[in-house]
């Protein structure tokens, strides 16, 4: 005869999110040491500008990264590097960076910009190369240079 029944229940929610928080920072860890390796063994720096965007929109599962270099007169950036852009643009598609535009509102910032809905987002204007993609979101943030930007550095998702 069955005197009782005990039920254990257990919610390990959390315990799953952070084994798969870590399993992530692991990943990304990896990349960075992968692209520091890269860099290290002379990697041409265009070469590793590729392998950056690949690396970065795979690793945290975005459909756009991009390089943009600021250009002498400071007035707009090159499209340097990336990944999800119509082809035929790398080198050629020009970025403005005027205070209304994403761009130069990134690189007046010590902190990397953050848009979740670039169509609402009252900072400044999305630039053309983003509209024309669909993208929605993403992040950019500077790439520091000896005396002034080199650049920024943006990913991206259409979702």
């Amino acid at each position: 005869t069955v005197v009782g029944l005990v039920i254990t229940l257990l919610n390990v929610t959390e315990r799953v999110r952070a084994e798969e928080n870590l399993r992530t920072r692991a990943r990304q860890q990896a990349v960075v040491a992968q692209l520091g390796q890269r860099a290290l063994a002379g990697l041409p720096l265009f070469t590793l500008f590729d392998e950056a965007v690949q690396l970065a929109a795979h690793t945290l599962g975005v459909e756009f990264c991009k390089i943009l270099e600021l250009l002498p007169d400071g007035k707009a950036m090159l499209l340097r590097a990336g990944v999800g852009w119509q082809a035929g643009l790398i080198d050629k598609a020009i970025v403005e960076t005027g205070l209304d535009s994403q761009a130069g509102f990134t690189l007046l910032s010590d902190e990397p910009v953050i848009v979740t809905d670039l169509a609402a987002d009252a900072r400044f204007n999305g630039p053309l190369l983003l509209r024309n993609h669909g993208v929605v979101s993403g992040m950019s943030t500077i790439i520091r240079g000896e005396k002034r930007p080199y650049g920024i550095r943006h990913i991206s998702s259409a979702r």
